[in-house]
């Protein structure tokens, strides 16, 4: 079996762009010096942590410049909900999952969201292309969330048998390693290179979702995200931090994902 987080939909670059515009929809009146460009870098770094966890986390590195981290959070998202909806499937994840589960495989999804949302995304279009092959998809509920209660429960389902977590961040791979004899967990590095053209797709498709009814947030010309400020590392870069982070394999895309399960 294996368990896998945001290597399914390529939505990295919206996140993180949705982090930006809702985090500086929440900018206390003189937090002036904090650039959209700077949220985004901050949520690339920090890939793989919740939304909350990174509002909190900016806060302590910047002076507690988000004025209700919470808000921020909800606004989040429904920013990233709305956007991610025209994200695509990686190509050739549905036909990997599909093969997965043919050869007996149980397939799950982890995530550092409430588990409702999971639950309203089974129901969308992406969802329900999902939702057949997957045993479960694991969100925060009540005394379970991402990260060692999500491995242990995984692991008491599959009576200890080894756990193929696939995951695109640092982050989510440093916390499987340090895992790793505990719940017999193979962490696998998904190495996907984002450039500045995907952050200004990523940034159309929020600005689009600010102005839905439901969250009809204002936006001004200047809001823009300076793309000079940008840091967006290379694949070399992110492959390397992948593998000191623990993985004991990275892989660029599903072909290469397939070959290594098969």
């Amino acid at each position: 079996m294996w368990i896998r987080d945001g290597v399914l939909v390529n939505r990295m670059h919206i996140n993180a762009v949705a982090f930006a515009y809702a985090a500086y929809a929440g900018l206390k009146s003189d937090s002036d010096k904090v650039t959209l460009a700077e949220l985004v870098n901050f949520a690339m770094a920090k890939s793989g942590m919740s939304c909350q966890q990174k509002m909190r986390l900016f806060n302590l590195e910047v002076a507690h410049c988000i004025g209700d981290p919470l808000a921020a959070t909800d606004l989040y998202n429904e920013l990233a909900t709305d956007a991610a909806r025209s994200a695509k499937f990686f190509h050739g994840a549905i036909e990997t999952l599909r093969r997965l589960k043919a050869a007996g495989t149980k397939n799950f999804i982890t995530s550092a969201v409430e588990q409702k949302i999971l639950d309203q995304w089974l129901t969308s279009e992406q969802g329900q292309y999902m939702e057949p092959l997957l045993n479960e998809t694991l969100g925060r509920r009540d005394n379970l969330s991402k990260g060692e209660e999500h491995f242990r429960y995984v692991s008491q389902l599959v009576d200890g048998q080894p756990i193929y977590y696939v995951a695109d961040a640092e982050f989510e791979i440093k916390q499987a390693a340090s895992l790793k004899q505990d719940f017999n967990i193979m962490p696998i590095g998904f190495s996907h290179f984002i450039d500045i053209k995907d952050i200004l797709k990523a940034e159309k498709l929020v600005r689009t979702a600010c102005s839905a009814p439901r969250v009809s947030l204002k936006l001004t010309t200047e809001g823009a995200i300076d793309c000079n400020e940008l840091i967006l590392p290379s694949q070399k870069t992110i492959r390397e931090n992948l593998l000191n982070a623990g993985a004991v394999a990275v892989v660029d895309d599903f072909a290469e994902l397939a070959k290594y399960f098969y």
